[in-house]
């Protein structure tokens, strides 16, 4: 447990407790962890001669660097730094629908031939996903909130009649609290004119009997 990664949101709670005056145990109470990976952290967070507000001004990134040091095996490797080296730029560009790991990874060794190999590629860069994808949980209460949006590509289809190429994009709602959700695609991409379509259906009189 010593060695396990915890999250950047527990590692940022563990650095305020500290710089609020609490123990190691009641740290890992309060955290729900073990004595043993907080005092672990604890170590590390005094072996980086940087005061606790100073961590806790870096950003997520930068921060798991201090407290996750590159092993031995990672510092005598050539390959290592010309990857970090590149971090930054491949998690701007995993923000597009269309890039996936195996992309990059397809890129990083057309020029770099001698580089990682994908299963180590993919593991070094899940550990900096991990630290760049930080979520919170979230109470939601039922029927108080809708999300929606148009989502991904516009996609066409072909009128049988006409000939004619109709393009349209995709409408997405949904409901947090139950995750229930309603899609349609739609020639027409004015959100305004969808939500009053859903507000004119989910308020329409069920149909009686047959």
């Amino acid at each position: 447990m010593a060695n396990k990664s915890i999250h950047m949101l527990t590692i940022r709670r563990i650095l305020q407790l500290k710089s609020s005056g609490f123990s190691s145990r009641n740290i890992a109470r309060s955290c729900k962890l073990s004595r043993t990976p907080v005092d672990a952290y604890l170590s590390r967070i005094a072996a980086c001669y940087k005061s606790i507000p100073e961590l806790l001004a870096l950003d997520d990134p930068l921060l798991a660097t201090r407290l996750h040091p590159i092993t031995l095996e990672q510092s005598s490797d050539p390959c290592y730094e010309e990857f970090m080296a590149l971090v930054p730029q491949m998690l701007k560009e995993l923000d597009h629908p269309k890039v996936t790991r195996m992309v990059l990874w397809e890129e990083y060794i057309q020029d770099h031939p001698d580089g990682y190999k994908k299963s180590q590629f993919y593991e070094y860069l899940d550990r900096h996903l991990k630290v760049k994808n930080v979520t919170m949980h979230l109470e939601h209460v039922p029927g108080d909130a809708m999300y929606f949006d148009f989502a991904g590509d516009t996609l066409s289809f072909v009128d049988t009649q006409t000939g004619e190429l109709i393009r349209c994009q995709v409408f997405v709602a949904l409901f947090p609290y139950s995750s229930y959700t309603y899609v349609e695609a739609c020639p027409c991409c004015k959100t305004g004119k969808m939500l009053r379509l859903l507000s004119f259906e989910a308020n329409a009189p069920s149909p009686g009997p047959r």
